[in-house]
């Protein structure tokens, strides 16, 4: 592929406001503005609830100055998310499972063919360029063995109608975040879930089948009034509990990659080799007990490490997390002065 721009988008959820703005805006983003080639940057999407819009916009931090951002309202982006439930699923609401719609709806509105999927616990690891993004015509990844979310693909395979295919236990396929997106075969991945399901929105259906209710109408007073006055609970209609069953353990990624699997394209877009965009990660506590912050930083941002992006888990608790983030810190003030090849962390 010649010189391709990427959007870039993140969704964002601050629950620790100073904490989760810091890592957000000093960490990732300022990791973006430092290592990426800026002509790769088509924009850098943002999005989350009103409320966090406005918390990141005014934090008067010069690093959002440094990349062509765009803020997006989450309810733009999936519109289902005008009807909260008042009766329950804060969880739901709050967290994972709108994130990785927010994913997938981000198709419609990125302005690149490709866009690369991050959160807001995923930096920039070393300068990248072209060659980081695009190998030989096709697209870099993370992956895995497929045996490492059996379960996941297998419910996949149950959305897509497309079961009478198998994997065997050792094939490659698609890691999570980072990852770059086709944005065509997304938005066409959408269109499927809704022709195949009989449903008018995709992201508000997959919401569904994870348990995740929504409000019939906009207006939280109606809505009680509405429960009130039937002796019902005032949701919209959901998918019948053996589909919701069935259906409802699902990712992202594992939906994408099995529908281009199920096209028969996925070797043609994408290419598995290393280095790889994203390390291994550290998304448990018991998977961070065996380090502690200046390990974390010596085992992924030592000056040798290939990756181009890595995982600084929101949710790990048994790091020094302050020790961490000033540690990551003066790593990126190293880095913004210093030839990339010089640079000493330890």
């Amino acid at each position: 592929m010649n010189q391709v721009a990427i959007s870039f988008v993140l969704p964002v959820k601050l629950f620790d406001l100073k904490r989760d703005l810091y890592r957000l805006v000093e960490i990732n983003l300022r990791s973006l503005a430092i290592f990426v080639d800026s002509r790769l940057i088509s924009e850098v999407i943002i999005i989350a609830s009103r409320t966090d819009l406005g918390r990141i916009r005014n934090c008067g931090s010069a690093v959002l100055g440094r990349l062509p951002l765009k803020f997006v309202d989450e309810r733009t982006v999936c519109p289902c998310l005008k009807y909260p439930d008042d009766g329950g699923e804060g969880v739901g609401w709050q967290g994972w499972r709108v994130q990785q719609v927010l994913k997938m709806a981000a198709a419609h509105l990125v302005s690149s063919p490709f866009y690369l999927l991050l959160d807001d616990d995923v930096m920039a690891t070393r300068p990248l360029h072209h060659g980081d993004f695009f190998r030989k015509g096709r697209l870099a990844m993370s992956y895995i063995n497929y045996a490492e979310f059996d379960e996941w693909f297998a419910t996949a395979r149950q959305i897509l109608k497309w079961t009478e295919s198998t994997s065997p236990a050792d094939e490659t396929v698609m890691n999570v975040t980072p990852e770059l997106i086709s944005a065509g075969h997304m938005s066409a991945l959408l269109d499927e879930i809704k022709l195949l399901w009989n449903t008018d929105d995709a992201c508000r259906w997959l919401l569904q089948t994870s348990d995740i209710n929504f409000g019939l109408t906009r207006w939280a007073g109606l809505n009680k009034w509405i429960g009130r006055l039937t002796g019902q609970r005032p949701v919209k209609k959901a998918p019948p509990a053996e589909i919701r069953k069935s259906c409802g353990n699902w990712t992202e990624y594992t939906l994408y990659w099995m529908y281009l699997k199920k096209l028969g394209v996925q070797w043609e877009l994408y290419a598995p080799e290393n280095p790889q965009l994203g390390d291994r990660g550290v998304w448990t506590d018991a998977e961070a007990a065996h380090f502690d912050a200046e390990q974390w930083v010596e085992r992924t941002l030592a000056c040798d490490h290939g990756h181009a992006f890595a995982v600084i888990s929101s949710k790990i608790k048994v790091i020094d997390r302050e020790d961490l983030y000033a540690r990551i810190t003066r790593f990126l003030d190293i880095s913004e002065t210093a030839d990339s090849a010089l640079i000493n962390i330890y």
